[in-house]
């Protein structure tokens, strides 16, 4: 039988959450596969997953040494059988009603991607507030170079349902090694995307939990997070050199403008988080790839003022080592 819609789940030493993360799947099986991608974990994840695929058939597990989460997904996309798939945090779990309701409107409209909208849960998965509405037009057919001119935010990869063809014959993988891979590929994404629909349905249920790599980083991968979004910019600029239209240029310029913008408000906003030096060495990064001083749009008029002093790198130099 065929399979519709693919589940990918990779995993690293989240055990505590695979039960509540696998849950909707045992009374709704029909026609998906679950494919967890263990990622190397060293605590009981395996057993757990072993457990799983004992007892449903529709559970894939796939064992591999420690890639990190874009090597975990894209292993996971391309051993995907379904017509389309999803992905999935471990430690987070889905409105499966939603979903179905999401996969019949991506079959009947031949979709490439179907996007959709998350509600945050707490510990005691109470509903603590939901993700913005991005400023474009919902519940229509546009391009994804339409979403990006438009005003969409890259944001979290797991709030698209994928055609599956669609994603493998052009190649699309996560760039690996970084920590902000989410935003580069959603924009990436996009581009290629000719038939794309914004739902404002809430398929997701986002867990913040109080240990998540987001709320606990340590000095040595803040230094990373930061590093790596100059990374992320200059990858989205990257997109430039083959796009023909200035419209969506711009929406690219605003994109990865915005990501220089955001680190260097960052130094401004949480002064103590890095030391001076580290600040310079970003600031020379930045220089060598061309993304500093700013040059071209931004996506508010808050950041255009602000630019002013971002860009006078003498002045900028000074208030950061002043608050520091």
């Amino acid at each position: 039988m065929p399979i519709d819609l693919s589940i990918i789940i990779p995993v690293y030493n989240t055990q505590e959450y695979l039960y509540k993360c696998f849950e909707v799947f045992q009374k709704n099986s029909d026609n998906i596969e679950v494919i967890f991608v263990n990622d190397g974990s060293t605590d009981n994840s395996s057993e757990i997953l072993n457990e799983f695929k004992a007892k449903y058939d529709f559970v894939k597990i796939i064992n591999q040494e420690n890639q990190g989460l874009s090597g975990a997904r894209n292993t996971g996309i391309k051993n995907a059988s379904g017509k389309y798939f999803i992905l999935l945090d471990s430690d987070d779990w889905l409105e499966w009603e939603t979903i179905l309701k999401i996969y019949n409107l991506a079959t009947q409209k031949d979709l490439d991607l179907i996007g959709f909208r998350l509600q945050f849960v707490d510990e005691n998965t109470i509903i603590t507030g939901f993700s913005d509405k991005y400023p474009l037009e919902y519940e229509k057919n546009i391009t994804g170079a339409e979403a990006l001119i438009q005003g969409y935010q890259p944001s979290s990869a797991c709030l698209f349902m994928y055609k599956t063809s669609f994603v493998l014959e052009n190649n699309l993988e996560f760039y690996r090694g970084i920590m902000q891979e989410d935003v580069e590929f959603t924009v990436r994404i996009l581009l290629y995307a000719n038939n794309v629909l914004f739902t404002d349905k809430i398929g997701y249920n986002y867990y913040k939990r109080s240990d998540s790599m987001t709320t606990t980083l340590s000095k040595e991968r803040i230094e990373r997070y930061l590093l790596d979004s100059i990374i992320v910019a200059s990858l989205i600029r990257n997109n430039e050199q083959t796009i023909k239209s200035i419209t969506t240029i711009k929406a690219l310029e605003k994109n990865y403008n915005s990501v220089v913008w955001n680190l260097l408000w960052r130094f401004l906003m949480k002064p103590k988080e890095t030391d001076f030096s580290f600040k310079k060495q970003c600031m020379q990064e930045l220089k060598v790839k061309s993304l500093y001083p700013i040059k071209g749009v931004l996506k508010t008029s808050f950041q255009n003022k602000m630019r002013f002093i971002f860009n006078s790198e003498s002045l900028f130099k000074l208030l950061l080592k002043i608050r520091n």
